[in-house]
This record gives C-alpha cells, sequence and structure tokens, in this order.
C-alpha cells in the first residue's frame, strides 16, 4: 500500500483511493482493546498521512474518528471543510474520550477561520466542556478569540487546585482579558450572540421566549459603532445580565449558559 506515496496523487484510481477512506473507517472503527505495538502505531501514522494526500472529503469520517488524534495537519484537513466536516465530529463528539478531545482541538481551527459556516453549531457544542474539559475550552477560546468564554475559564480557574491545570486556566485567562479589554463592545455583543444562537438552537416554550429576549438588546448594541457604550447602553446590559441570572436560578437556562451571558453583559455594563 506504501507504494502508493511514490505516486503522483492523480495517478491512483478512485477505486483505490475509496479503499484507502474505507481502511481509515475500519481502523477508526475497531474496539479501543485491540492489540498492537510501535509497529502498529506507526501504520495508522503512515495511513492518515496517505489518506491526506487525496485532500478527499470522502475521508472526512475515518480522519475525523482517527486521524485527528495523530496530528495538528489532520486536524486542520478536517476544519478547511467547515459545516460539511460537522456531521462526523457530532459523532467524534458522542463517542466521547480521544475524538471528543481531538474534535474539540479541530473547533478551534473552525472557529479561527474567517465564514466557516460552522460558527454557531460548534459554540453549541463547545460550552458543553466548560465543566468537564475547561483546559481544552480555554485552548479553543485563545485559538479563536472567544472572550465571552472568560466567565466560564475564570469559575474553572477559581475551583482548580494548584498543578498544570490550573497554570493552563491563568495563561488563558489572563490572554483573553487583555483581548477582552481591547475588544469593541459591538463585537463582544456579535460573539455573545452567535453563543445564544448555538446554544438556543431548537429550543421552545419559556425557554424559547428568553432566548429571544436576550438576542434583542444584543443585536442593538452589535450595531452601535462606538467603542465605549453610552449610559443607555450600559443600563440594556445590566438589565439583560439580572434577566439572565434569573432565568438561570429559575432553571430555564443551564448554569454555564447563565454564566457566560449575564458575565460578559455585566462586564459590558461596568467596565465599558
Amino acid at each position: 500500500m506504501w507504494d502508493l506515496d511514490t505516486l503522483p496523487t492523480d495517478s491512483v484510481p478512485d477505486p483505490v483511493r475509496v479503499k484507502l477512506f474505507r481502511l481509515l473507517e475500519r481502523e477508526a472503527l475497531r474496539p479501543d482493546d485491540r492489540e498492537g505495538g510501535e509497529g502498529y502505531g506507526e501504520y495508522l501514522i503512515q495511513l492518515v498521512e496517505t489518506v491526506l494526500r487525496y485532500n478527499d472529503a470522502r475521508s472526512l469520517r475515518g480522519m475525523v474518528l482517527l486521524g485527528n488524534q495523530t496530528s495538528r495537519k489532520a486536524q486542520e484537513f478536517v476544519a478547511s471543510f467547515g459545516s460539511e466536516a460537522l456531521p462526523a465530529l457530532e459523532e467524534a463528539w458522542r463517542i466521547g474520550g480521544e475524538p471528543r478531545r481531538a474534535a474539540l482541538e479541530t473547533f478551534g481551527y473552525m472557529l479561527a477561520a474567517p465564514r466557516s459556516g460552522a460558527r454557531r453549531p460548534v459554540l453549541r457544542l463547545l460550552i458543553q466542556t466548560a465543566d468537564s474539559l475547561p483546559v481544552e475550552l480555554g485552548d479553543v477560546a485563545l485559538a479563536a478569540g472567544l472572550v465571552a468564554s472568560l466567565p466560564l475559564l475564570e469559575r474553572a480557574l477559581e475551583a482548580a487546585p494548584p498543578g498544570l491545570e490550573r497554570s493552563e486556566l491563568e495563561r488563558a485567562t489572563d490572554v483573553l482579558r487583555f483581548r477582552r479589554d481591547t475588544t469593541s463592545a459591538a463585537a463582544i455583543a456579535a460573539e455573545l450572540l452567535d453563543w445564544i444562537q448555538g446554544f438556543c438552537y431548537g429550543s421552545a416554550g419559556p425557554r424559547r421566549l428568553t432566548c429571544l429576549e436576550a438576542v434583542a438588546p444584543l443585536v442593538e448594541i452589535r450595531g452601535r459603532a462606538d467603542r465605549r457604550l453610552d449610559r443607555s447602553g450600559k443600563a440594556l446590559l445590566a438589565a439583560l445580565a439580572n434577566r439572565v441570572e434569573e432565568v438561570g436560578r429559575r432553571g430555564a437556562w443551564e448554569p454555564r449558559e447563565a454564566l457566560l451571558v449575564a458575565g460578559t453583559a455585566r462586564y459590558l455594563s461596568q467596565h465599558r
């Protein structure tokens, strides 16, 4: 099979390529207790590298479920497909473990790319990591400039014991605080809108009503050209923070959702 690497990609017949893509998927779906050694690991890495040469969307599922765990190059390949890669990334997310961690890293590349077409669906998944994978969330926030995630990361930092995790969270929050302080209120409001429209997607009943109420003031702030807010803008955001905290206490929103939106809205009302 490795003789294929010596051939120009356009000279490899399509049925052969498809066999390679299916082989990658089969390896990705093999049980975790499979036997293997150093040679087997090298085989998997080489398989991923061979498949990457073809830059073919048909390899996305295998690349997401296995290739993403082997290299940054694989993650960037997946991220380059934007929303087209989402079904496979969501499958990796459901599997959990290393496939989920690798998907999370890939989300960072997707969010950093302009007009990826996947921003809100990715944010919907990303907020779920606030409690279980806060360091990884911090890495994605740094890569994509997600300054509205700071309330979640600051909460995780407060709870983290001394050690590597705490150091990583301190680094992420320090950098993101600086970025937040130098980002316009309109841009932060636009990011908050993306988060809300991500985790509110498909909502019904009282939750949907609360989502709509939260969107309205942020749309107004997003449309303001001034970097600093006037008194009416600050009052609007303070009222939003109070409202979101209340619906969080009532359970209409999850605690992490309420913390992200209320914390960021209150920051804007007090420091802009």
